[in-house]
């Protein structure tokens, strides 16, 4: 159900700091209109001949990939270059080809190839396979021959204390982010300055290019949302269609973008207790106590740590634990599992949601650190003030949380207010229970974008739109209308849980 209220990251305790037609041939294009929206043009269903693309395509996997060669620094292309690798599908219904959809799946320091390669069908509806050529990449600092290195052993660096009582620990600390910040300095040195996302923002446009479309439509989540804003900004003229799920506003201070992260993480780890808390069968259920129980072993960890394989399993572990478990409801078990389990001295499963091995944290931190970077550590007592307020269970352990941007060896390159001043109406999707990407970001991103529609999804999920969950109908079916039709919902509308269809707000 679709209605109007009436009044209207991605890791944990180092990250804290954390429209109109394509270039192909158009005929018999009309205008059509919802109730509330915008009137916008619709392109007919004729036959289209596909723009002539500079890239040399070859079979990968599911698709096809090529290779794209863009300056290292756009402001300096004499100073070299570096090959980003690109995957495709073509449309499945060719007459009814609308034009390309790019798509970039998060992080940052995700790559986006093997979402086009390997699960498509994950990814995209099966209206916007038949009807776009959908194309991913991926990004600089990510994609083979540019990925950041710095440190062999991980581990020490991604679990710091994160409640040190002294000052000769806080600066072991930094003294510790220091040696990771060196090591990506000797290691990739040369990469470091030209990581933004201002950069890569700028290769996406390179890459609309050589595809040959004079506009794209688009698709990005997470961090992915983030960059089409900063594309939409910079290049408005070249946006057809742009949905961005779960969004993050960049021209939001640090400071309150940290805010909105722990409440928000705060208000789902609530709820995730209070689930546990009405079911027996809880694995951390402590007799129906499940928040007291938390905040015992928390702190048992943080002075005593568990040792899994020779590694201290400790307070910074488990804080990445509930952050991961959080992402999604489907994720609470695991994380009350992993839990449970650390209650009774054993700590692998604890460790194993705490460090998945798909997160690349050196891309992530090389890119994040240009984009926000962090000048002050600890925050000042008012930010701190603000923080355990808002998280009364969680600030005390992460508001002295530092973070390797403090002492990162790269001048930053933040993006400029993100407004996509001459854009198409871009449509912004929030989450009520995202934890990464707060609703509250979102909301601020659409309000500060010149043609901003927010989209709010009920759903304790990172990000909203997914093919293949039968909760995610409505959202699906409004992204794919918009994305084909260029028709937004209303401004505010809900998708609310469980509701499969959609309905025009009274």
């Amino acid at each position: 159900m679709l209605r109007i209220p009436r009044a209207c990251g991605v890791v944990l305790v180092l990250v804290l700091a954390l429209g109109s037609c394509t270039g192909s041939d158009v005929e018999g294009a009309t205008t059509t209109a919802t109730a509330g929206a915008t009137p916008t043009t619709v392109v007919s269903t004729a036959t289209r001949t596909e723009p002539r693309s500079s890239l040399v395509w070859e079979p990968c996997g599911g698709g096809e990939c090529a290779s794209l060669t863009v300056p290292l620094d756009h402001d300096d292309p004499s100073s070299g270059s570096i090959d980003l690798k690109v995957a495709r599908r073509i449309a499945l219904r060719p007459p009814e080809r609308i034009g390309v959809l790019l798509f970039n799946p998060g992080g940052p320091g995700v790559p986006g190839t093997p979402v086009i390669i390997e699960g498509a069908h994950q990814f995209f509806s099966s209206t916007l396979l038949d009807r776009f050529d959908v194309v991913s990449w991926d990004p600089r600092g990510v994609s083979a021959g540019t990925e950041v290195d710095c440190v062999d052993d991980l581990n020490r660096f991604l679990a710091p204390d994160p409640t040190p009582e002294t000052p000769e620990e806080a600066s072991l600390i930094l003294d510790t982010f220091g040696e990771f910040a060196a090591g990506c300095s000797e290691q990739s040195g040369h990469l470091l300055p030209h990581l933004s996302t201002m950069s890569t923002a700028r290769d996406m446009d390179m890459l609309r290019a050589a595809l040959g479309e004079e506009k794209i439509s688009y698709l990005g989540n997470s961090y992915g949302a983030a960059l089409g804003a900063v594309y939409a900004t910079l290049f408005p003229e070249r946006v057809r269609a742009m949905a961005l799920d779960g969004a993050v506003d960049l021209s939001a201070s640090h400071a309150e973008r940290w805010v909105q992260k722990l409440e928000a993480k705060e208000r789902g780890l609530n709820a995730a207790l209070q689930s546990c808390a009405t079911n027996r069968s809880c694995a951390f259920h402590s007799e129906g106590d499940p928040f007291t129980a938390l905040d015992k072993l928390l702190a048992s960890l943080d002075s005593d740590p568990l040792l899994v394989n020779d590694t201290e399993v400790g307070l910074a572990h488990a804080l990445w634990a509930v952050h991961q478990g959080l992402m999604s409801e489907q994720q609470w078990p695991r994380l009350m599992r992993a839990l449970g389990q650390a209650r009774e001295g054993k700590g692998s499963r604890l460790f194993d949601l705490a460090v998945p091995p798909h997160v690349l944290i050196e891309s992530y931190f090389a890119i994040s650190c240009l984009d926000e970077p962090i000048t002050v550590s600890p925050p000042p007592q008012p930010v701190i003030d603000e923080l355990l307020a808002v998280a009364p269970r969680l600030a005390p352990l992460e508001a002295q949380a530092t973070n390797p941007c403090d002492v990162w060896p790269a001048e930053s390159d933040p993006p400029p207010p993100l407004t996509g001043a001459g854009a198409t109406p871009i449509l912004v999707v929030g989450t009520t229970g995202d934890i990464a990407t707060p609703l509250e970001s979102g909301r601020d991103l659409a309000e500060h974008l010149d043609h901003g529609v927010l989209l709010v999804v009920e759903r304790n999920h990172h990000t909203a739109y997914e093919p293949l969950q039968s909760d995610a109908h409505c959202v699906n079916e409004t992204v794919d209308h918009y994305l084909v039709e260029l028709v937004s919902p209303p401004n505010l509308s809900v998708c609310q849980h469980g509701e499969p269809q959609l309905q025009p707000p009274d």
